[in-house]
C-alpha cells in the first residue's frame, strides 16, 4: 500500500534558512549538510530526538491525509499521492485519469448512490403536554365529570336555587340575631334598679373621680 510524505520537497535552503536553523535549533554542521542534500528548506524540525550529544534524527510534523482517488487514508513516509486498493488496477486508472465515480469498487460511487450505508436518523424529541384527569379533595371524579357535562338550563336552575337558599339562610340568621339582642336588652333592663328621680327623667349623677 502506497504512502506519502507530509512535507514538500524544495530546492537547497538559502543562507538565511541555514543560519536560522543553526541559531534556533543548534543544529550541527553535518545535519545541515543532510538537509541541504535532501532539500527540506520549508520544513521546520520539531525536535532533535537523541540521547547522545550529537543527534542524528529529526522529527517532523506528520499528518494523515485522504486519497482523492480511492478515499483511503494516506500515511506519511513514501511520497505517494494515492493508495492502491485493487493492486495495480487502481495505479493504472489513477495515471490514466479515470474518473473514480466510474469504478464500482471504490467508496466514492457507493457514497454517491448510498449503497451499503446505513444512516441513523435522529428522532426529534418534542415535549407534549399531557392532561391527567383526577379527583380532588371533597369531590370524586364522577361528580366532577357529571357537573362538567351538565346542560346550561340545569346549571342555571341550580344556580338560582342556590342563590335563593343563601338569601333565606341570611334572613333567618338576621332574625335570630335580632331576637337574641332583644332578649338580652330586656334582661338587662329588668335587673337594673331605677331611682325616683331617674324615673322622673332626671339626669344621673356623675361619680367623683379619685385624685
Amino acid at each position: 500500500m502506497g504512502r506519502r510524505m507530509t512535507w514538500s520537497k524544495s530546492p537547497t535552503p538559502d543562507s538565511n534558512t541555514v543560519d536560522r536553523w543553526r541559531t534556533t535549533w543548534q543544529m550541527p554542521e553535518y545535519l545541515l549538510d543532510i538537509t541541504e542534500f535532501v532539500g527540506l528548506a520549508n520544513t521546520t524540525p520539531l525536535a532533535i530526538q537523541s540521547s547522545s550529544p550529537n543527534p542524528t534524527h529529526i522529527a517532523f510534523a506528520r499528518r494523515i491525509e485522504t486519497c482523492s482517488f480511492s478515499g483511503y487514508k494516506i500515511y506519511p513516509g513514501k511520497g505517494k499521492t494515492f493508495v492502491r486498493i485493487d493492486n495495480r488496477v487502481c495505479f493504472t486508472y489513477y495515471y490514466t485519469n479515470l474518473n473514480p465515480r466510474a469504478a464500482h469498487w471504490l467508496g466514492l460511487l457507493a457514497r454517491m448512490h448510498k449503497k451499503g450505508i446505513t444512516e441513523e436518523v435522529a428522532k426529534k424529541r418534542s415535549r407534549r403536554t399531557v392532561k391527567h384527569e383526577r379527583a380532588v379533595v371533597g369531590a370524586s371524579w364522577e361528580a366532577i365529570r357529571a357537573k362538567r357535562t351538565q346542560k346550561p338550563e340545569v346549571r342555571a336552575a341550580a344556580r338560582q336555587t342556590a342563590i335563593r337558599e343563601s338569601k333565606e339562610k341570611k334572613k333567618d340568621e338576621a332574625a335570630k340575631k335580632r331576637a337574641e339582642k332583644a332578649k338580652t336588652a330586656g334582661a338587662a333592663a329588668k335587673g337594673q334598679k331605677i331611682s325616683k328621680q331617674g324615673a322622673k327623667g332626671a339626669q344621673p349623677k356623675v361619680a367623683a373621680k379619685s385624685r
